[in-house]
């Protein structure tokens, strides 16, 4: 499994050879959810830009007020993944013609709850015009000791994640099934950046992804970075987050569905070393309780996962990404490609 099969990596890979990378950069394309610099000796500069815009063009989030809260919360994760603390972040906001001031007063009242949640400063940024709406924010954050990257899991680690996935694929199957249904629960289908979380598992941890782009998909990069394998040795079934399982037996879909898509929980997927499991174990759960157990680091680099007949397959997610980024301006003809997928796969 190679970074080069998925067609994102082979665009961004292209467009950026006009460009050149600074020396204080260790980590190559994909290698890191934010972008890390190396200062000086125990000084690391780490920033991610975030543009929220299929969320709304897409009507997932029907409150603006909780589509500004997602916005930096879907941003900050990136810090999270790498064990940053943010300091604060730029916005940039463009206006679309259509959206009312009270639309947008309302979006960025979300974007300052959040701030105010983990005390952020407003940088600066820029604001515009536009054809349709969008916000694009970059935090920032400076770290001591060495943000750990996407990069580093060895054969025997174990896999975690800091909740159960697939909340973020329901509130899609929840907007798909009932497009002008209201959901009182809206945003307990959103991001929460797992920062404090983040603190703990950085001592531990070889290796650390969000899962920005869906579950799957975010083990599948994974794989596809360090070259190493990834089996999941329970069903999928008993992976889904308490939301998904309602949505799966409310619409009578597949686990797959709700794990393989792209629209992401925002939860911490790492490696731990295996004799180090124990004790961090023992220390996260004295804080938190959502720590799920995924699955072993293995030598054959592929995700290894159990179909519906319990029969393990290797699963390659690059076919169900390639998917979404050559369908996704039209969304009923990317739906049933997607549906007709799982199915095709035994999922």
């Amino acid at each position: 499994m190679k970074l080069t099969q998925l067609n994102e990596f082979s665009s961004l890979h292209q467009h950026l050879q006009l460009f050149k990378r600074s020396p204080l950069q260790s980590e190559s394309l994909f290698q890191s959810d934010a972008e890390i610099l190396h200062m000086s000796e125990n000084s690391y500069l780490a920033f991610s830009l975030d543009v929220v815009g299929d969320e709304q063009a897409w009507g997932l989030i029907s409150d603006p007020r909780q589509l500004g809260r997602h916005a930096l919360e879907t941003a900050l994760s990136d810090l999270a993944a790498v064990g940053v603390w943010p300091k604060g972040f730029l916005q940039g906001l463009i206006i679309g013609r259509n959206h009312d001031q009270a639309f947008i007063e309302a979006v960025l009242l979300g974007v300052n709850d959040i701030a105010d949640k983990y005390g952020l400063f407003l940088f600066g940024g820029d604001t515009a015009s536009g054809q349709s709406f969008s916000l694009h924010l970059t935090v920032l954050g400076h770290s001591t000791t060495k943000p750990i990257t996407r990069l580093g899991m060895n054969v025997g680690d174990r896999i975690y994640s800091t909740a159960n996935p697939g909340k973020g694929n329901s509130l899609v199957a929840e907007r798909w099934f009932n497009r002008n249904q209201v959901l009182s629960n809206e945003s307990d289908f959103l991001a929460n950046a797992r920062l404090k979380e983040a603190e703990i598992i950085k001592s531990y941890a070889t290796s650390m992804i969000d899962s920005s782009d869906g579950f799957l998909n975010s083990l599948d990069l994974l794989v596809r970075v360090n070259t190493k394998g990834i089996s999941c040795p329970q069903s999928l079934d008993t992976l889904l987050h308490p939301l998904a399982k309602q949505v799966r037996s409310k619409y009578s879909i597949s686990p797959w569905t709700l794990l393989a898509g792209e629209f992401g929980d925002y939860e911490l997927i790492f490696s731990i070393p295996r004799d180090k499991s124990v004790a961090f174990e023992n220390e996260y759960r004295k804080q938190f309780n959502d720590l799920v157990f995924v699955g072993d680091v293995i030598v054959t680099p592929e995700v290894q996962l159990k179909n519906l007949s319990g029969t393990s397959i290797a699963y390659d997610a690059s076919i169900a990404r390639n998917l979404y980024r050559d369908r996704s301006m039209d969304q009923q003809a990317y739906m049933n490609a997607f549906v007709k997928l799982g199915k095709d796969l035994g999922f």
